[in-house]
């Protein structure tokens, strides 16, 4: 029996409260005051716009902030000419603005400070205007991404500017699909000549470039309101696994699976199936790099396959059974260091080859033992890879198994104490899960543990 209550399941008594729509419960406010102040940073907002230059002849995007204290439906901001592109965790909406005078949105907190009109106890507007913080345009440094931030650049300035920056620049998403190139083409000339965009992807409501370039051209793009946020690419996790190396000797290789058997995705380093006991199950291999072989230089990725296919491995060479149960696809993103393509986003990478093993090998299951260590959860949205396979397993039918991520220091961290420490070091933030464990509908694994571990090699 477990020592712990790890999901403790209670019975809710009672009924649920509906989910309410439309506004919170916003602070008490002053009206003239709060609303003259709203409609200050509205004026500022225009007036900063205005300023904007265009970029070989294609005007910027009003894309603002505004901070919110209550809950706000998107309709609302819809009857303001304003479309919702982001929510993030510090209770900010990001928004598309269609009119760049701002004039509706103008209006309605213009009356919010009038006279209260008879028969009604509040304000016009009180639920839109009282929800509301602040108004502002978003800033160069809120576009600089968490992994950047852990390299220490945290401003424009920090960029060297004559240094060659490898980044992923998220855009917006616009609300006309029409101005994804427009987008597109304001990153491209405000690089340009210091720089080039290697790759776009436009997937699930994000759009993302692939851009090399200077610090000096970073700084420029940064300034683009079209930008959400620039970081550093995402690169995988991949780590020597403790596993005993189990030296196949004398061990027969098992039957095949049936030929209607379960076909298993691994989106890894490729997977040797030329070891005898892994021969039987392969469906297929295909690299995602025409300049790959599909094999596997890393080990990473057969030896995730061999738990796939076989489950506990030591158990199967004591009983020396490797009759197989299931057929493995493989796709292998990353090249012979473990890294992902330079020239292309990794949610870009990840929709490819998932569509390829679904398509061709029938997958219905996938497994991805791959994650970011610099992009621990810390509340907010979930980043581009996350969302993508949530996007890819709803409309796909399929299962996405992602790994929690990695902690190779509980040894030295904890030594003898290791066993009295857990589970509280679970809570501490470096066991935070990592991109892409975030996802919705994807089934996140911590671990699998045996007292034998092994693996093929």
């Amino acid at each position: 029996m477990a020592t712990y209550d790890h999901l403790p399941l209670r019975r809710l008594e009672g009924t649920l409260e509906r989910r309410t729509h439309g506004f919170g419960s916003p602070p008490p406010r002053e009206a003239k005051a709060h609303g003259a102040r709203i409609q200050t940073e509205i004026e500022e907002v225009v007036a900063s716009y205005n300023e904007l230059p265009a970029v070989e002849g294609v005007d910027p995007s009003l894309i603002l902030k505004i901070s919110v204290a209550g809950n706000v439906d998107e309709d609302e901001w819809r009857k303001l000419g304003l479309t919702v592109l982001s929510v993030d965790g510090d209770r900010s909406v990001v928004l598309f603005a269609d009119d760049k005078s701002l004039q509706d949105f103008r209006n309605k907190v213009e009356a919010y400070q009038g006279e209260i009109p008879d028969g009604r106890k509040s304000p016009q507007y009180a639920g839109l205007v009282s929800a509301i913080e602040s108004v502002s345009l978003l800033s160069a440094s809120d576009r600089i991404g968490r992994g950047l931030n852990l390299e220490g650049i945290t401003a424009p300035e920090d960029f060297v500017e004559t240094d060659a920056y490898l980044l992923d620049f998220e855009l917006y998403y616009p609300p006309d699909k029409d101005d994804i190139e427009l987008f597109l083409y304001r990153l491209r000339q405000a690089i340009a000549p210091a720089g080039t965009v290697l790759s776009t992807y436009s997937g699930f409501q994000m759009l993302i470039a692939r851009v090399e370039c200077t610090g000096a051209a970073v700084r420029v793009a940064l300034n683009l309101p079209e930008v959400a946020v620039a970081d550093i690419p995402p690169q995988p996790d991949i780590q020597p696994e403790d596993f005993t190396e189990i030296d196949v000797g004398d061990l027969p290789a098992g039957m095949p699976p049936l030929d209607d058997a379960v076909v298993i995705g691994i989106i890894d380093s490729g997977v040797n199936f030329g070891h005898p006991l892994l021969a039987t199950t392969e469906a297929g291999a295909i690299a995602m790099d025409p300049t790959w072989s599909a094999s596997d230089t890393a080990g990473h990725g057969t030896s995730v396959a061999s738990i796939a296919a076989f489950g506990d491995i030591s158990a199967r060479v004591s009983a020396k059974n490797f009759d197989a149960q299931f057929r493995i696809a493989s796709a292998r993103v990353v090249d012979d260091r473990g890294y992902f393509p330079k020239n292309q986003p990794v949610p870009d990478l990840m929709e490819t080859a998932i569509r390829q093993l679904s398509r061709d090998y029938a997958c219905r299951i996938f497994n991805v033992s791959l994650g970011n260590p610099k992009k621990p959860y810390r509340g907010a949205k979930p980043e581009a890879w996350a969302a993508t396979l949530d996007a890819l397993a709803r409309e796909l039918d399929i299962l996405i198994i992602v790994s929690a991520g990695n902690r190779d220091d509980l040894t030295n961290s904890y030594r003898d104490g290791i066993v009295s420490a857990y589970p509280q070091y679970l809570l501490s933030d470096a066991s935070r899960i990592i991109d892409p464990a975030t996802a919705a509908i994807a089934l996140t694994v911590g671990s699998v543990y045996s007292s034998a571990k092994g693996r093929l090699v």
